[in-house]
């Protein structure tokens, strides 16, 4: 008994234990709770990347032939504006490139979205001793369908702005006619990783038309639009065609390629 006395007081009750157990059993939810933001951080996080990669693959495989470019004023840009509030635009120009069916190593090369691809064509310029039957090659913008490759397979949407000579941005306007009319050509581009497209029940084309196709402020141009629009949290809200998951993996990209007349 005197044993049991002296021990009795070293013990811990049933309230105390019940107290630990309930702060150990808070600590592992916060604790999961971080683990899990962290883990949902990171994971798109790499979304983001994985979405952004593929634009930038993209709009370096127009860096190099806008490096190549033709800037002729007689050979006059070949840019293709959309009129529809939700399409794309398409891009054509003269540079010195291989392209299918050619024999001179200059060729029409075009960017046009098809089936919620980026596609690149390159139709050749062929031999020929007469001048005016080569300057009606060069005059066109026609390029086989046959003779398009895909180089963005989950880029869906492309806008084409201006920066002209003087500064003022060309958007919504009527693409110009001249060279020597454009500074900066200012490519836009909308891309989505593939965990969004696999979540999404509608096509990349639908996707397309869920983003403005005219800029509010010309001044401003297209992409913080696009930028508004996907931070708004009413985007895709009770939609089951394209989920939140959907959205999460689209991303949108600038750049602006100076024009060297």
């Amino acid at each position: 008994m005197k044993w049991l006395q002296r021990n009795s007081g070293k013990g811990f009750s049933l309230i105390e234990l019940l107290v630990a157990c309930a702060i150990l059993a808070m600590l592992l939810v916060a604790l999961l709770s971080v683990t899990s933001s962290t883990a949902l951080v990171t994971r798109l996080s790499q979304r983001r990347m994985d979405s952004a990669a593929g634009l930038r693959s993209a709009m370096d495989r127009m860096a190099v032939d806008l490096g190549a470019a033709i800037l002729r004023n007689d050979l006059p840009p070949l840019f293709i504006i959309s009129s529809s509030t939700n399409g794309s635009d398409e891009l054509y120009f003269r540079a010195q490139t291989e392209g299918y069916d050619g024999e001179r190593g200059i060729s029409t090369v075009g960017y046009r979205i098809r089936d919620g691809k980026l596609e690149r064509g390159a139709q050749g310029t062929g031999w020929t001793n007469d001048p005016l039957a080569f300057a009606r090659q060069m005059a066109t913008n026609s390029i086989a369908n046959t003779n398009f490759d895909v180089v963005g397979a989950r880029v869906f949407r492309i806008k084409i702005e201006f920066i002209g000579t003087d500064g003022t941005r060309l958007t919504n306007s009527a693409p110009p006619t001249n060279w020597s009319e454009v500074r900066s050509l200012v490519v836009n581009l909308a891309g989505v990783d593939s965990r969004a497209l696999q979540s999404a029940r509608g096509t990349q084309e639908q996707l397309a038309g869920l983003l403005p196709g005219l800029a509010t402020s010309p001044r401003e141009g297209i992409l913080p639009d696009w930028q508004r629009t996907l931070e708004d949290s009413s985007f895709f809200a009770g939609s089951e065609t394209f989920p939140s998951e959907t959205r999460r993996g689209i991303e949108v990209r600038q750049r602006i390629f100076p024009i060297s007349n």
